[in-house]
């Protein structure tokens, strides 16, 4: 277990952002690629596998080891750090032809949500076999 950072108190204690990013491909999701692409990107940012759990006033991180979270893309409201996402910060929304990163901002900012979704794109055309 760690510590919760700065600027993650920032966000778990005075507002919640959720930042997305949608990725657009030119053919369908393939969903079990896309899983497996996941679970190897999380390899290279172990610091993203993590479930928040309180420890009477304070907020720690603890390592996870669930699964990712995929979730239609349906419009249903969805909570960091629930049952809903398998307590992970972040998940995965998927329509057909796309699918989203809906990230929690006090786990990182935009440049570290976006060295993550570059590294599952990496592993999904790998997966793929581009």
């Amino acid at each position: 277990m760690r510590e919760i950072g700065y600027s993650d108190r920032v966000f778990q204690y005075k507002e919640c952002r959720d930042l997305r990013i949608r990725m657009k491909l030119t053919g369908p999701v393939d969903i079990d690629k896309l899983k497996k692409a996941v679970q190897r990107a999380l390899a290279d940012f172990p610091e993203y596998a993590v479930a928040p759990v309180r420890k009477g006033d304070r907020i720690l991180y603890e390592k996870n080891d669930r699964p990712v979270a995929f979730r239609p893309d349906d419009g249903t409201v969805r909570y960091f750090g629930t049952e809903d996402t398998n307590y992970y910060l972040f998940y995965i929304l998927y329509g057909e032809n796309s699918f989203d990163l809906a990230f929690f901002h006090g786990l990182s900012d935009f440049k570290g949500m976006w060295m993550l979704i570059g590294n599952i794109l990496f592993y999904y055309a790998c997966e793929l076999g581009v």
